[in-house]
């Protein structure tokens, strides 16, 4: 693969995994669309470092606060109390279904990326359920937490982004919102979920990986597309939500859906 090659595919990374379009459903149907091979397991490792890097840097005051509620319940004398009501805990029951789907319905999620209709129609399905987040969201919801009902919601939907189509940030924005968080709790909460959902799946993708003699030069290059134009998507993406435009994304997701129906 080419360093130029590399970038291209750095910034669709880069621009889908945070937007809600669905990062593998464009990999699926770019492959048929314009026959366009899916990247080795090695780079594409690297890719999801580099957008996971971007979320840790965008919301690591939010880590930090976490992380020392963490540490504040771990000291107090009923600690268990405490911590039961820490996001932190909240993230990481939220994360259970997504794991244990990924472990699970991996052979069956494999078999979904060489259905490009399939895909496509995943496509329609995220946009709808993105329109219909308009008619949920409030902005003048001013909650600055998450309750434990609304948590584990988001949590069993985001198991549903494993198939390509479903973009997870779409799904686990408007699952929050329709059930009653104000926007700047569901965008939080979906990308502090983002860390361990892409962290595991780094992880399971890494036992799989041969880190002999790559080619370093694109292998780099990508990464550092993927980290500029993902950093760029999520700042840009952050504001649409607290602007109420983010359902506007619905109609991306009806078009590409459309065409891969009609033409794949």
């Amino acid at each position: 693969m080419s360093p130029i090659s590399a970038v291209v595919l750095g910034v669709i990374q880069g621009a889908t995994e945070f937007l809600p379009v669905s990062s593998s459903g464009h990999l699926v149907l770019g492959q048929f669309l314009l026959e366009l091979r899916e990247p080795d397991l090695f780079f594409d490792v690297f890719l999801h470092v580099a957008t996971l890097l971007v979320v840790l840097i965008v919301f690591r005051s939010e880590i930090v606060t976490l992380l020392s509620e963490v540490f504040t319940s771990l000291r107090s004398k009923d600690s268990l109390a405490v911590l039961k009501d820490t996001e932190f805990l909240k993230i990481a029951v939220a994360t259970i279904p997504i794991a244990v789907a990924g472990v699970t319905a991996r052979p069956f999620v494999e078999q979904l990326f060489a259905n490009p209709k399939l895909v496509s129609l995943n496509l329609i399905i995220t946009g709808c359920v993105l329109f219909a987040s308009r008619f949920f969201e409030a902005s003048s919801r001013v909650e600055d937490t998450i309750s434990w009902r609304q948590a584990i919601l988001v949590g069993f939907f985001q198991a549903f982004a494993l198939a390509p189509g479903i973009s997870r940030s779409g799904i686990t924005i408007s699952v929050a919102l329709m059930a009653g968080c104000s926007r700047k709790t569901a965008a939080r909460f979906s990308f502090l979920l983002f860390i361990p959902a892409v962290a595991g799946a780094f992880l399971l993708e890494s036992l799989h990986v041969d880190f002999g003699a790559q080619y370093i030069k694109s292998v780099v290059a990508g990464f550092l597309a993927a980290f500029v134009v993902g950093y760029v998507a999520l700042v840009w993406l952050l504001r649409l939500i607290r602007s109420g435009f983010f359902h506007r994304f619905a109609y991306y997701c009806w078009l590409l859906g459309l065409i891969g129906l009609l033409f794949l």
